[in-house]
């Protein structure tokens, strides 16, 4: 598969209960966890800055990230090592348009995820970065411990959850892991700005 291709599953990769464990599979009520989720759902303004490392059987690739979200519009920069050319992305929600190399592309958003061959939903990853399940999918396994996501597996995918940190008044996962058959995504979100909650 060619470069372009790889840079654009990288692209549509960023288009994220009580204090005892449960098993995976197991849904507790909890309200704590249910007012957390419904809080991180409508986070829709914020700038994470990361790093996204990409593995399957054929290959290994990473790639430096910024990402601005804005309501529905969405700003993706990627740039690879060893002097990778940049890729941005950018969404209003309808559209997808992919800048590289000096060549752009735009997709309608409800079809861009046929061209990921990671098989990853549009827009999936933005609800699980954040640490909360994608409302539109169907939960096939959840776990949950002091009131945050640490394991998760929707659409085939089961997604970990390694590292939370405090940013302003949310508290935000930093590492997290995908899988799915041989292939694995981990994501490191360094720095997450946020609107100030009164």
């Amino acid at each position: 598969m060619n470069p372009g291709v790889n840079w654009l599953a990288f692209a549509i990769l960023i288009t994220f209960v009580t204090g005892c464990a449960t098993q995976p599979g197991t849904v507790v009520p909890d309200a704590a966890w249910e007012h957390r989720r419904a809080t991180l759902t409508t986070l829709n303004e914020f700038k994470a800055d990361g790093k996204i490392a990409v593995r399957t059987s054929e290959r290994s690739e990473s790639a430096s990230m910024i990402w601005v979200q804005s309501g529905d519009s969405s700003y993706v920069n990627l740039s690879g090592p060893l002097g990778t050319g940049a890729t941005n992305l950018r969404s209003d929600g309808k559209t997808v348009t992919i800048t590289r190399n000096g060549e752009t592309q735009s997709y309608d958003a409800d079809s861009y995820e046929t061209l990921d061959e990671f098989g990853i939903p549009v827009g999936t990853v933005g609800y699980w970065a954040r640490g909360i399940p994608d409302p539109s999918l169907a939960i096939d396994a959840l776990s949950v411990e002091d009131n945050l996501l640490r394991s998760l597996t929707q659409s085939g995918w089961t997604i970990t959850y390694t590292r939370y940190d405090h940013f302003g008044s949310f508290t935000l996962p930093t590492r997290l892991k995908l899988s799915k058959g041989d292939s694995l995504v981990r994501i490191f979100l360094y720095d997450w700005s946020l609107p100030v909650v009164q």
